[in-house]
Parts: structure tokens; sequence; C-alpha cells
């Protein structure tokens, strides 16, 4: 009994030492209260972002570990939440923010020392939490592109950029898409660029968000020709979730081709920003404002802003139409292209002619290349280059160029044969095609194998359009009388059709007094009227044009000559061009003149007079020099006359009406000497090329429309 009584007692006895021990533990452990206030990033509403996910954080889940492994968890709608009874002691707290969905938006944890008075702290929530993906779709139209390309750009919100590898089978649909390998939840800059071939012709910038478990899903449309209405605003929203209006000033709709403009944001708060702007899907320039110089055609112009914590990104895309201005039909340099750029190769003596769909093709002198070009806004495009390695084509000796744009067949005159060979061109697919080729035949017989005249050497080719025959300047055809305009078949496919008749004046010119005669040496220039119903051939040598009017079919010369010689006229001294402007009046170019001569042509001509007469500093001419005149070119609608004055280095364009010049403008050539200028069939472009000078002009033609 003894024994089992010491045994209850000393059990007893260290019970009550538990019972201390821990009552005085319990007594000393402390406890605090924490009041926990969040603070979260932004997020701007122009953002690409997910679909039918909310990205306004709507509810935080704290969660906090603290001493002897304590813990605790609380959700609220509150930006701010008080816990008590928390051990004294540090503190791990993490804090989610949530969208209406509860899927998870940011986060952010802090460590805090918990001490017996209470506590109030602030947590950010400045890491975006989770992983997701971009889903794009990009559009144009497919029409309006040769040859596309395209690249994407994405940059991180921490500033890591990379380049994805596309699927690229769809570029000839007119779209590409762009799904994402799994991203780091947060903003990131996307930039696109859509290529004709190495010309960039377009592109946008977007700012994306990526939340976790879901894509950022959009259709993005690259607009080639037309533009939306102009944005005034964007908004972001800064940390505070106060919304910071921006107003965009400087940009319309349409805008001036080659006239600089400057773009500006305001924010209307103190908020500061972080603005990038992107042309085209190119970064062009930062701050708050954005100076540069449209090129002619569709543009897009985004602003990219960003505020002071991740996820304060905001875009706006501003498409605008920088169209051409300035006086109808009167041409504006847009560009000077120099050889080599973008592989067009225009080194020495240069050829062109414009196709029926716009492009154009380029020959050179220095490589012996036929390019098939088209204008990227100013820029040419190489589509094609034929040379001796890739073509049958005759590449040397090129004289001129001449399309006959209705019937889609390509002339080309060479000086080996002489010879002109005839294509066909495919606007569908851009390319050219050999029909058959003349010989140097000046005149045939039916039904004899000759020996007939030859052709030496071929100038000019002019194409009647209306019935679609060839007509050939033949300079120093032998033997030289009676001088030809050698013409070709329009139907022609074999070398035994292409020769058809020819045009020629085998009589005697006598002089005023009848005490003299001449006949035409040379025919240097051969030229058909606008409207197609004449027929000019000009003999320099002599001072002699010869104007016939359409017979049946074709054009023949078999009107009279003019010449100061034979009629009288004056103003025809030193001639170099001729053309009919209507039908009772010749258009006569010479080295110091523009000389009209009036008769009516279109019936039997009983004589000629003098009509106006246009000198250098003629209020008609702009007051502008005119000396050398190398070419006359008439629009089919007959209102705009375009002078070429290689002499005086200048570049006039003139209204028509009724035998009267009326001044458009005038562009100053310089050093440059042009040989030839070519316009487009709508009449909206004009090249400029040279013998001398290796680059090529492009001007642009304001319309009516325009």
């Amino acid at each position: 009994m003894t024994r089992n009584k010491r045994l209850r007692t000393a059990l007893a006895l260290f019970a009550l030492t538990l019972l201390v021990f821990f009552g005085c533990s319990s007594e000393v452990e402390e406890r605090s209260t924490l009041t926990l206030h969040m603070e979260t990033s932004a997020y701007s509403a122009k953002t690409i972002a997910p679909l039918d996910v909310p990205l306004e954080v709507t509810q935080f889940v704290i969660r906090g570990n603290g001493p002897d492994n304590s813990r605790f968890s609380t959700t609220t709608t509150k930006p701010s939440v008080t816990v008590s009874g928390l051990l004294i002691g540090q503190w791990t707290i993490t804090a989610v923010g949530q969208n209406e969905d509860g899927v998870d938006i940011v986060e952010g944890s802090t460590m805090l020392q918990l001490k017996p008075e209470a506590t109030t702290a602030t947590l950010t929530l400045d890491t975006l939490k989770g992983t997701g993906a971009i889903d794009l779709t990009i559009s144009w139209d497919a029409s309006l592109i040769s040859n596309p390309g395209f690249e994407l750009t994405i940059t991180s919100q921490n500033g890591a950029t990379t380049v994805p590898t596309l699927d690229t089978s769809t570029l000839e649909s007119g779209y590409i898409r762009f799904l994402s390998t799994t991203l780091a939840a947060g903003s990131y800059q996307v930039s696109g660029k859509l290529y004709s071939g190495t010309q960039k012709i377009a592109g946008f910038a977007e700012a994306v968000r990526v939340v976790d478990g879901v894509s950022a899903v959009a259709e993005i449309t690259v607009n080639l020709q037309k533009t939306n209405n102009v944005p005034s605003t964007i908004t972001l929203v800064n940390q505070a979730g106060t919304p910071v209006e921006c107003t965009i000033s400087g940009i319309d709709s349409e805008m001036a081709a080659g006239v600089p403009v400057t773009a500006t944001v305001n924010a209307t708060g103190d908020e500061p920003l972080d603005i990038t702007w992107f042309l085209d899907g190119e970064t062009v320039g930062t701050g708050s404002t954005y100076t540069f110089t449209p090129e002619l055609g569709p543009h897009r112009l985004d602003v990219m802003a960003k505020g002071a914590l991740l996820g304060s990104t905001g875009s706006a895309g501003i498409e605008f139409n920088a169209v051409l201005q300035g006086t109808t039909g009167a041409p504006v340099l847009m560009k000077q292209i120099a050889n080599g750029t973008d592989n067009l190769k225009i080194g020495g003596k240069t050829q062109a002619a414009f196709l029926s769909d716009g492009k154009f093709l380029v020959w050179s002198e220095d490589t012996n290349t036929l390019q098939l070009c088209q204008l990227n806004r100013n820029d040419v495009q190489v589509v094609t280059t034929y040379s001796a390695s890739n073509s049958t084509f005759t590449l040397t000796n090129i004289v001129d160029i001449a399309v006959d744009t209705d019937r889609d067949y390509v002339y080309i005159a060479d000086n080996n044969g002489p010879k002109v060979t005839k294509y066909s061109y495919s606007p569908t697919s851009s390319t050219l095609t050999k029909i058959c080729e003349s010989n140097n035949n000046a005149w045939e017989y039916p039904n004899s194998t000759g020996p007939f005249d030859t052709i030496v050497e071929l100038g000019r080719i002019a194409i009647d359009r209306k019935d679609g025959f060839v007509y050939l300047s033949t300079p120093n055809t032998t033997p030289a009388e009676p001088n030809v305009t050698t013409v070709y078949h329009p139907d022609a496919t074999t070398t035994e059709t292409m020769f058809y008749t020819s045009a020629y004046w085998a009589k005697d010119v006598s002089n005023v007094d009848k005490t003299q005669t001449m006949r035409p040496s040379s025919f240097d220039e051969v030229n058909v009227s606008a409207d197609n119903n004449f027929l000019t051939a000009v003999d320099t040598s002599k001072d002699l044009v010869i104007v016939s009017k359409r017979y049946e079919e074709i054009l023949s010369l078999l009107l009279q000559p003019l010449s100061t010689f034979h009629n009288g006229l004056l103003g025809l001294e030193d001639i170099t061009v001729a053309t009919m402007v209507d039908s009772t009046t010749l258009l006569v170019g010479t080295e110091t003149t523009l000389t009209m001569i009036n008769a009516d042509f279109s019936s039997p001509i009983t004589g000629f007079s003098n009509g106006n007469l246009y000198m250098g500093g003629d209020s008609e001419l702009g007051g502008q020099a005119l000396q050398g005149v190398t070419q006359l070119l008439q629009t089919p609608d007959g209102e705009t006359l375009y002078v070429l004055a290689t002499g005086s280095g200048n570049l006039l364009a003139c209204r028509y009406a009724n035998g009267e010049l009326g001044f458009l403008g005038s562009i100053s050539l310089g050093s440059f000497v042009p040989n030839e200028m070519v316009l487009s069939a709508d009449q909206s472009v004009m090249l400029l090329t040279s013998d001398s000078s290796d680059t090529l002009w492009v001007l642009r033609i304001p319309t009516d429309s325009e």
C-alpha cells in the first residue's frame, strides 16, 4: 500500500509539473492583429485579352504562414482585410487577386514581423499569375498583294523579344495564324509586318494580355486599301483603378502624302506613361509626339502606352490613307530610285513601258535584263527578272518597248537585225510569253520573195490602239527613198505574218516658190494621236512633218507634208517631235517652241495656217523655260498634254482645249536627263527613264477623284 501510494504521488506531481509548464507557456504566448491593404496592377480596355475573361480583380485570397506552423486563409472582396489572433513572430503573407469567375489574375507576397501591437501593412500584387497563350489570326485582301510574306515579333513585359516561326501555307489565301506555346501571364507587345516579296507594305502593333489558363484570341485585319475612322482617345487604367484618358491629335483619316505630320498623345492626368509609336508594324519613335512623312497609300499608326506597373498597357491603332494632293493632271515627284535599289536594274540606257494591270517593264543596257516590276506605294518591287540565263528573249540593243494594253501585247524593238519581237502578257500570272519576231524587211510584195529594202535602224514604236496595228520609225532605211514606216499586223503569230504594209512618202516636196524640191530622208519619229485617228511622221533633218488620217483600218501617209520649206509656215525650224492634238490642230515641238498648225485634217486639205505659238516665258507655260522639246504626250481624253523639254531641264503639264494651252504645273529635272516619259493606263503614274542617269523617277498624278 505504501509503495502504490508513493507511485500515485509521483504521477500526480509529474502531471502537475506538465500542467504548470504548459500553463506558463500559454500565459506568455502573445497574439497580434494584422490589417492588410492590397494594391494591384492595372489593365487597359484597349489591350487584346482572352474573350469572356474579365481582367478586373474582384476578390482576394490571402494566406499566411507563421510561427510554429501556424496558418490562416481568408477571402475578401474588399481591398483590405483584418486578421486577429496571429502569433507574434515572422509571417509570410501571400495574396492572389482573382476575377469574378475565380481565375487567378495577379499575386504578391511579403514577409512581416508581427509584434504585440497591431500591425498595418500594404501588399502590392505585382506578379501576374499563371500561364496562358496567344491565338491571333491576321488577314488581308489576297488580290492586292503578290508573293506575300509575314513576320511576327513578340516582346514580353521585361523586354525579351522572340520572332516565332509561322505556318506560311495560308499566305496566298490572304491570312496567317499564330498560336503560341505556353507563355507566362503578363502583358506582351505583338507587332506584325506584311511583305510583298522583300518589301514591307503594311503592319500593326497590339498590346496583348496573357491570363492564367486561357488564350488571348483576336482576329486582325490588315487594310491595304480602305481606312477606318480615326479614334481620338485611348484609355489606360492606373494603379488606383482610375481611367487615364489620352487624346491623340494630328492624324486624320486622309493625310497628304509626302508632307510631314506630327502625331501627339496628351494625357489628362499626371500618370507617367511610357509611349511607343509604330508605323505599319515598325517601331518608329517614343515619347508623346512622333513626326513623320507618310508615303502614298494606306497606313496604320499604332501608339502603345505603358503605366508604371506590370499589366498597365494600352494600345490604339489609327488607320489613315496618305493621298496625293496637288493640281489635277500635274505630276508630283514622289521618289528617285537609284540603280540596284531592291534589285532594280536601271544602269546605262534604260527603257520602260506600263502594262495593262499597272505593272511595268524595265530594260537596262548595263545588265541586259528585262524586269517586270510593280509599285509598292512609291517603291519599285521586282516581280520577275528575265535574262539570258533564264529566257530566250533578245535582251541586247533594245531601243523601245511599246504595249498594246487593250490586247496585252508587248512589242520590243532591238537593233540586232534589226527586228521587233511580239510577246503576250498575262496579268493573272504576271508573265511574258514570246509569240514571234519580225524580219528586217522594210516592205514586201505579196507572193514575192524579194529582194526587199531592209531596215537598218529602228526608232520608236507607235501603236494604233483602235485596231492594234504597229507602226515603226525606221531611220536610215536602205535605200533611203522612198522612206517608209513599216506596219505590223496585230494578229501575227509568225515571222511571215508580221508584215502588213508600208506607209510611205515617195513624192518630191517643192518649196513655196516651186523652185526647189526635196524628199524625206529619214522618219526619225512616228506618233499615233491620242484619239487613234491620226499618224504623224517626222524627218528632223528636213524639218518636215507628214500627217495622215485614218483610211479604213490603217493610218497611211497620204496627206500633204508640212514644213517652212513647203508651206511657208512659221515656227517649224529645228523640229524634234509632232502629234495631232485634235482633228484640226497639229502640235509641233522644236528646239525653242511649241507650234500649232491649223487645218481640217479630217478632210481633203486645201491649206494650212499658223495657230498659237508658245515660247519659254509665256504665261500659258507658267513662265517656264522651253528648250529642246523631246517628247509630247497627250492623255487619251485629250485634255492634258505633257511636254518633256530636256534642253531647259523641265517637264511641263498643260491643259488643252480648242487650240489653247493652259499651265497646270512643272517639274525641274536638274541634272537628270530623261529619254522618255511613260504613263500608266489609268494616267495616275508617270515614270521617267534615262540613257545617262542610273535613276528612275516615279511621279504621281492627282486625279479628280483624289
